[in-house]
């Protein structure tokens, strides 16, 4: 008999190898699952660490990895893609008390950071482009899917994005990302500060290539 077909076919499952890993233990009958055990925690574990960079760098060594084995205990991966572990990781952290509230904000940028590297390229709008939206601000827009931002409740005008945006034109863009049309979100703007420039909002949009497109306006019907 070979000794492949000596494992018991139980022992054999996916799921049971699965939970065996999450366990520690290592069966007899399964040989080299230690090994593969320790492998796969290692991917996880360097992973986590660089999804979260800036995370892991507040709390140091010994805490983060202390705190990702206890993230990935209750939350392992779903996916065999490295890139999507860890989406509640800021969450987990959040709710880990106050002594993480700053290291779930954190995490948070990291991940949407992550978001943003590895999002699909595409078009962004034209001056041509943003000329025609001037003509029909009813219309809504859709943003790059590169374009995250992350603001703290407490945040307040000296806080601005990385690309220079305020918190009036952050504003519009929720809106926008919102699905709402121009003529809402600058509204919006406005109403966090009277005194904002368009012209340069709108200049800072194209420069950053925020909006990918257009689409037509909620009423118009096609033949």
């Amino acid at each position: 008999m070979s000794a492949h077909a000596a494992v018991p076919r139980t022992r054999r499952d996916p799921h049971a190898i699965a939970q065996t890993i999450l366990n520690r233990q290592t069966p007899d009958a399964l040989g080299l699952l230690k090994i593969y055990r320790n492998t796969v925690w290692r991917a996880w574990l360097d992973a986590m660490q660089q999804q979260f960079p800036s995370a892991c760098a507040l709390m140091g060594d010994a805490v983060a990895d202390e705190v990702i084995r206890a993230y990935l205990h209750g939350h392992p991966p779903q996916s065999g893609v490295l890139l999507d572990i860890g989406v509640s990781f800021p969450a987990f952290l959040h709710g880990g008390g106050s002594a993480h509230l700053l290291h779930a904000k954190i995490a948070q940028c990291d991940w949407l950071w992550s978001r943003s590297h590895v999002a699909a390229d595409a078009p962004s709008l034209t001056l041509a482009g943003w000329h025609a939206l001037l003509m029909q601000p009813d219309q809504c827009v859709v943003l790059h899917p590169a374009c995250y931002w992350y603001a703290p409740d407490s945040a307040d005008l000296a806080q601005q994005w990385s690309a220079g945006l305020t918190l009036a034109e952050l504003a519009c863009l929720e809106r926008l990302k919102a699905g709402e049309p121009l003529t809402q979100a600058i509204e919006a703007a406005y109403a966090v500060d009277t005194h904002i420039d368009f012209s340069e909002l709108g200049a800072k949009l194209l420069h950053v290539g925020v909006i990918s497109c257009l689409l037509p306006a909620p009423w118009s019907t096609h033949d």
